[in-house]
């Protein structure tokens, strides 16, 4: 019986993270950061319409920075906080995507724990860990927002 346990958890497993995966797949497919439609060309460079190379823009004014690629910044402000803040937004999303796999992993482990105790004090262990991660990342979050002039987000 214990064999065929780890069989079937074996195999939610992998279906959670494919089922993760691909929505994650979907969720940044959509996103700003890769909006950009690239056009087809032989070279790894996009071209804009008129055939020179698409150029994005992190910062405004005379200090704006040109990239090749679409880092995710705004084009307002300094171009150092816009990089700043592009990665602190990058970051939040990969946080926010740990902690939805880490949750259904443990939801996972939980359902197919069979009333093991060693089982289940483990999944609830995973499940606590990750709310705790989550509550330092907000915390610190607003402690980086109280401390940035004007606010970080």
């Amino acid at each position: 019986m214990k064999l065929i346990n780890k069989h079937f958890k074996h195999k939610f497993v992998v279906l959670g993270f494919t089922l993760f995966a691909v929505f994650g797949l979907f969720i940044f497919s959509n996103s700003s950061v890769f909006a950009q439609t690239p056009t087809p060309t032989t070279s790894s460079v996009s071209l804009a319409p008129n055939g020179t190379a698409k150029q994005f823009t992190c910062g405004a004014g005379d200090e704006a920075v040109k990239t090749r690629f679409n880092l995710g910044c705004k084009g307002v402000g300094n171009p150092i906080v816009d990089m700043a803040y592009a990665f602190v937004r990058f970051l939040t999303v990969g946080i926010g995507l740990v902690l939805v796999a880490s949750i259904v992993y443990a939801g996972i482990q939980y359902a197919s724990s069979g009333g093991n105790p060693e089982e289940t004090s483990k999944a609830k262990g995973r499940i606590l860990s990750a709310m705790v991660g989550l509550l330092f990342y907000l915390l610190i979050s607003a402690l980086a927002q109280f401390l940035v002039p004007g606010g970080l987000f």
